[in-house]
């Protein structure tokens, strides 16, 4: 990454502290792009769980780069899924921040199947409730050129959660 994860923390909240809007997207969007800026990374997406639902909702993204000569039209982009088809993502949506690599067969399947399916080889997610209880995700994917983003979660973590708390 071009800054190391203190470096990134400390931009994050210079941001978020500086950031006119207040409500949970826009605050998210901050943290998003600036975690996928510092990573390199190829897209970042923000969803979200409605208090009640069970539907996790693409919100916003930001695709930097696809994969290889595969067009827009190709690109895998769900508008929204069945939060019961992705234990991982329902982790990362109480508070945990996981990570997805297509080479680790410890990854789980559901989420390692979309990112071969949008030809990326790494993703980090991290989530969190609004004070409106909404549910919120954040996902950051790499392919080959983007930093390794292990060492990013705690940030993205933090980062989450200092934009929800308003």
């Amino acid at each position: 990454g071009s800054l190391d994860p203190g470096q990134l923390l400390d931009e994050l909240m210079r941001r978020l502290d500086a950031a006119d809007d207040r409500d949970s997207l826009s605050r998210l969007r901050v943290v998003s792009a600036t975690v996928a800026e510092t990573l390199d990374a190829a897209s970042w997406w923000i969803s979200s769980v409605s208090p009640g639902d069970e539907h996790v909702v693409t919100r916003e993204s930001g695709v930097v780069r696809r994969p290889g000569d595969q067009a827009a039209d190709e690109y895998y982009e769900p508008e929204a899924y069945k939060l019961d088809d992705y234990p991982a993502t329902y982790a990362a949506l109480t508070g945990h921040c996981v990570l997805v690599d297509v080479d680790d067969p410890r990854s789980d399947p559901a989420e390692t199947s979309l990112l071969m399916l949008a030809g990326m080889s790494e993703m980090v997610m991290c989530g969190g409730r609004d004070t409106e209880d909404h549910r919120w995700l954040v996902e950051v994917l790499g392919d080959d050129l983007s930093a390794p983003m292990r060492i990013y979660g705690s940030v993205l973590r933090a980062g989450i959660a200092l934009a929800l708390r308003r």
